[in-house]
């Protein structure tokens, strides 16, 4: 079982603090300075990484009939697919200038590719892995061509059916490509509460040997708490500078503040959890000493007095004898004076 995948210097999986991603996607709106002012607010948001999308709108979209609807500005608008993506396509070369902004900020850059173009361009790049979105995971020949260079591979499983999950595990491991982490998505934006299917995460995590993440399309920071509760490594959350700028994705994305929210509530969600050790904390053990109970002396009991369970009592604080040993006190004899409400210890009975 893969419990754990290196994505550059930072292990994700089991035992691991999760991986938040901020997923600029398209929410640069095409312009490069704004793609690079995301990435320097996202981390100063506290997120681990930054993801884009690499694509050419004529690589994925073949029909230039077929249109697209979503929520801008307040405003419902249907328009060409192919034009929209046009319209958000970064060049190759500013891949580099945006992995540099990047390491400059502390955060880890990835991207979803959607042609192998794209990501013989992000090995240039040197990115630490690559991320196959939901519409991809059936694209069985893409798969193993981006499987074959070994980086790590980010599987987003909205849409997906179980076997078309195994199917898309088998093309990457034909690549001998093992180092794999699924996501559970829902292709919705934004997704509704009531489809959700958090407790897919665990599914996933039964059914299959691979680390499991979030890619959280809803509003809010909700269902990011709740996936780190059910043991999310990593969760993926549309970011955007600000919710009201023209695009498909603004409207359901995070702004900063919300962001920083969503960082904060994922750490604390991971500071209740604990690690699951069964046996009171070290934060606990001063509160132990003092609201457990011990055996005391209810009565005045004199050197050479036999012990009967009438002369005992079981009081705070639970810094002596505890009373589950309260059959090694009665009937033993005591070697001195103990006053009422003292300590019973065994090194006082013969």
């Amino acid at each position: 079982m893969k419990t754990t995948v290196a994505l550059g210097n930072r292990l994700i999986g089991r035992g691991q603090p999760t991986l938040i991603v901020a997923e600029v996607g398209i929410n640069h709106n095409g312009d490069p300075e704004t793609a690079k002012a995301m990435i320097r607010t996202a981390a100063e948001c506290g997120v681990d990484a930054v993801k884009f999308q690499t694509f050419f709108a004529d690589d994925f979209v073949g029909d230039g009939g077929t249109t697209y609807t979503y929520v801008s500005k307040g405003n419902t608008i249907t328009e060409s697919m192919r034009e929209m993506f046009r319209r958000y396509e970064l060049p190759l070369p500013l891949l580099a200038d945006l992995k540099a902004e990047a390491d400059h900020a502390g955060v880890l850059f990835f991207s979803t590719p959607s042609s192998v173009d794209a990501v013989e361009a992000l090995i240039e790049t040197e990115v630490p892995c690559v991320k196959v979105g939901s519409d991809d995971l059936t694209n069985l020949p893409l798969l193993k061509d981006l499987a074959r260079f070994r980086l790590p591979m980010i599987l987003s499983t909205g849409m997906a059916s179980e076997a078309e999950i195994r199917d898309a595990i088998r093309a990457v491991r034909s690549s001998r490509n093992s180092q794999i982490v699924l996501l559970h998505c829902v292709s919705l934006y934004p997704t509704p509460d009531l489809a959700c299917n958090m407790r897919r995460i665990s599914g996933l995590r039964r059914l299959f040997p691979y680390p499991v993440g979030y890619s959280d399309h809803t509003e809010g920071i909700e269902a990011a708490r709740l996936a780190t509760a059910l043991g999310a490594v990593m969760i993926e959350k549309h970011f955007t500078l600000d919710k009201s700028l023209a695009g498909p994705d603004h409207a359901f994305s995070c702004d900063p503040s919300e962001l920083r929210a969503l960082v904060k509530a994922v750490r604390q969600t991971e500071l209740m959890l604990g690690g699951g050790r069964i046996a009171p904390g070290p934060e606990e053990q001063d509160m132990k000493k003092l609201c457990r109970r011990s055996i005391v002396a209810r009565v005045a009991i004199d050197p050479g007095m036999v012990i009967g369970r009438d002369m005992i009592a079981l009081k705070r604080p639970g810094t002596g004898l505890s009373p589950s040993e309260v059959g090694k006190v009665i009937g033993r004899r005591s070697r001195r004076a103990i006053l009422p409400d003292d300590l019973v210890h065994l090194s006082d009975l013969e």
